[in-house]
């Protein structure tokens, strides 16, 4: 994590995404969700985050970083719950990157609710073929994630029985993501 750091010195809540991607266990993943915090626009380490129902702290600079936090926080929480343990470090890592170009670039803007798709395709554009099974599953979470608010479950998934296992981690991802969202977490790591 020393890059990320070196590039964020300034960034209080570097940490807190230091250390839950400490928590992915594949060497490989774990370094490529590195290469793609470094690559992150500045927007990423220093916004805040401007949602009608986001609590003030996130609304403050650095906003953006400590959400993608909390959802790590919550995104665990809904794996163990749910059983899905065995893929936490693709959850993981969805949820540290999922937001990580949420606004676009300069040179191609996105409309944040469907940045999913967007946020995907730039991690691949960016790590090119050399990239593990696990990163390749965790962009088809990140594809799927904000799918599922935007399009209903209902829509292209249902029935329940019929989700895939993308679907059942980035339906965690996004939960993750919402909870996140409208709560205000004290962390002391």
């Amino acid at each position: 994590m020393n890059r990320v750091e070196a590039k964020f010195k300034g960034v209080t809540y570097v940490r807190y995404l230091k250390f839950w991607a400490e928590q992915i266990t594949d060497p490989a993943l774990r370094e490529e969700v590195l290469r793609g915090f470094t690559a992150a626009p500045d927007y990423f380490w220093t916004k805040g985050y401007y949602h009608a129902e986001a609590p003030a702290d996130e609304k403050e600079s650095q906003g953006m970083v400590r959400r993608t936090a909390k959802g790590c926080y919550y995104a665990k929480s809904l794996a163990e719950a749910w059983s899905l343990t065995e893929h936490l470090d693709v959850i993981l890592a969805a949820a540290l990157l999922h937001d990580c170009v949420k606004f676009g670039l300069e040179e191609r803007p996105v409309v944040s609710k469907f940045h999913g798709p967007f946020t995907a395709d730039w991690i691949e554009e960016g790590l090119g073929v050399g990239m593990s099974s696990g990163m390749r599953d965790a962009l088809e979470v990140i594809r799927k994630h904000d799918g599922i608010a935007f399009h209903g479950m209902e829509s292209k998934m249902n029935p329940l029985d019929k989700f895939s296992p993308y679907d059942w981690l980035a339906l965690i991802v996004h939960s993750a993501d919402m909870v996140a969202s409208r709560t205000v977490t004290v962390f002391r790591w």
